[in-house]
């Protein structure tokens, strides 16, 4: 049996799956064998309607893309050396490989000592402070917390350090509310001036762009809501003109959000 998404990367390929579950419509690849300027797939739906369907990031900083290619090649996660969970986040890229290096080396002198943070291992011995805790404190944008409530290994579960790019901080908006305004901003990026005038190029009845959103892509107080809440936006969908459905993938959550004319909704496609 031909494979109707043979040609798409692997992104492309979950996010048409995730489309088919959530509408019922039938994925095929289409900016294959050549084709110039193509969408990156259609939706079939059963009543011969079509929709044009394209794939992208809604990140617009070179450097946060290529932190989170390199830290997606580990699954964002690293093995834990000691006996609690840990997560790490990184703001700059140039900090990656000796983030690595000594992580687990850090990780086992805070157990030691039996605090949660590098930082607090200054108080402990200040003289005698390791080079690779200091740096991690005083020069890296690196961020590391243990959770001696989470064991590393918990029966037949072993856990893994979550890594990931640095979010920044300040109050979630639970709501939603801002995210048409933080929507509206995004997308004066040329990355996807450049999708949504394909999609608008593309003959067909709908035109359906899907944004996969990472931790650094948006404003913190709207990307922590989308990966970590529950809610569903209030009143309507803002969407780029011509475009008339909105997907957004928020990395690390189970769910998508989908901006149509009736509104947003939201799916739970990894579920099943």
């Amino acid at each position: 049996m031909t494979d109707a998404l043979n040609g798409l990367d692997n992104a492309e390929r979950t996010a048409c799956r995730v489309a088919e579950r959530v509408t019922g419509a039938a994925a095929r690849a289409w900016d294959v064998g050549g084709r110039i300027g193509a969408v990156d797939a259609f939706l079939d739906y059963a009543d011969g309607r079509s929709a044009a369907f394209e794939v992208t990031r809604a990140a617009t900083d070179p450097t946060a893309l290529q932190l989170d290619n390199l830290l997606g090649r580990d699954g964002f996660e690293w093995p834990l050396p000691g006996i609690w969970w840990w997560t790490v986040s990184i703001g700059d890229v140039r900090d990656l490989p000796r983030a690595r290096q000594c992580f687990a080396k850090v990780v086992l002198l805070c157990e030691a000592a039996s605090v949660t943070r590098p930082d607090a291992l200054f108080v402990a011995d200040v003289e005698n402070l390791d080079a690779d805790a200091r740096w991690l404190v005083e020069e890296s944008s690196v961020s590391l917390r243990g959770h001696p409530g989470v064991p590393a290994v918990e029966g037949s579960k072993i856990r893994a350090a979550m890594v990931t790019p640095e979010g920044g901080g300040g109050v979630v908006d639970d709501s939603l509310s801002g995210l048409n305004d933080v929507l509206h901003e995004a997308f004066t990026a040329d990355h996807l001036i450049r999708r949504v005038s394909k999609l608008r190029r593309t003959p067909a009845d709908e035109r359906h762009l899907f944004l996969i959103v990472h931790q650094s892509d948006l404003r913190f107080d709207v990307t922590s809501a989308l990966m970590f809440g529950q809610e569903v936006p209030p009143g309507r969908a803002w969407t780029p003109e011509g475009i008339s459905h909105l997907w957004l993938a928020p990395a690390f959550s189970k769910r998508v959000l989908l901006g149509s004319p009736t509104g947003w909704s939201q799916a739970f496609p990894y579920d099943t």
